[in-house]
C-alpha cells in the first residue's frame, strides 16, 4: 500500500459544495478507502491504497457526485510526488507566503505549453512541470490572474491549487500516517 494525496477542488468555498469531511471519510470507506486522515475543511485527503492514481480519481470523484449531488474535480498524488513537487520547487528561497503549487490531472502537452505567455502576469511568476505549476505571487491568490481557470483554458486539465502551508502540512501528515490512522 502507497501513501496517497486527494485533492479535491472547490469543496466548501462558500455556500458551494458544502461537504463535512466526516460525512465524506464516511462516503469514501464505502467504496474501499480505509484510515482516511483530513486536514482542514477544503478537500484535503490522505489514504493508503494500492490502486493507480487515476482509477482513485474517478472512483474518489463518482462516490462524492453519488453521495452529495454534485461533482468536483479530484487529483490524486503519492506522497513520492508531492515530496518531489515541494523539493523542485524553483522558488524555494522566496517568502513561503508567496508560494502556491497548481496541480495538474494530466501533463500539459507541448502544443499547449507554446501558448502560455510566461510573462504576462508579472510580477507573478509561474513555472509549468510535468504535473505541477510552480507559483510565485506578489499578491494574494484570489487576486491572481495565473488562477486555475487560466491554466485549465490553456493547458486543457483540470487543476487545484494549494499555498505553500497547505501542501508542507500535507508531506508532513503522510510522513506521520501510520501514528494518525491509528488516532483517527
Amino acid at each position: 500500500m502507497n501513501i496517497k494525496i486527494a485533492l479535491l477542488r472547490g469543496i466548501n468555498v462558500g455556500k458551494h459544495n458544502r461537504l463535512r469531511m466526516a460525512d465524506l471519510k464516511v462516503a469514501l470507506s464505502k467504496i474501499g478507502l480505509q484510515n482516511v486522515v483530513t486536514y482542514i475543511q477544503s478537500g484535503n485527503l490522505i489514504f493508503a491504497s494500492g490502486k493507480d492514481n487515476s482509477v482513485l480519481e474517478q472512483e474518489i470523484a463518482t462516490c462524492i457526485s453519488n453521495e452529495f449531488g454534485f461533482q468536483v474535480p479530484v487529483i490524486v498524488k503519492s506522497k513520492a510526488d508531492l515530496e518531489r513537487n515541494i523539493n523542485d520547487n524553483p522558488y524555494y528561497k522566496e517568502d513561503n507566503s508567496k508560494l502556491h503549487f497548481t496541480f495538474l490531472k494530466s501533463g500539459p502537452n507541448r502544443t499547449n505549453l507554446k501558448t502560455i505567455n510566461y510573462t504576462a502576469f508579472l510580477p507573478d511568476k509561474f513555472k509549468i512541470s510535468t504535473d505541477v505549476i510552480y507559483l510565485c505571487l506578489e499578491n494574494k491568490y484570489h487576486k491572481t490572474k495565473p488562477s486555475n481557470a487560466y491554466f485549465e483554458k490553456q493547458l486543457q486539465t483540470q487543476t487545484t491549487t494549494r499555498n505553500w502551508k497547505t501542501t508542507y502540512k500535507l508531506l508532513e501528515l503522510c510522513n506521520n500516517y501510520n501514528s494518525q490512522k491509528k488516532a483517527s
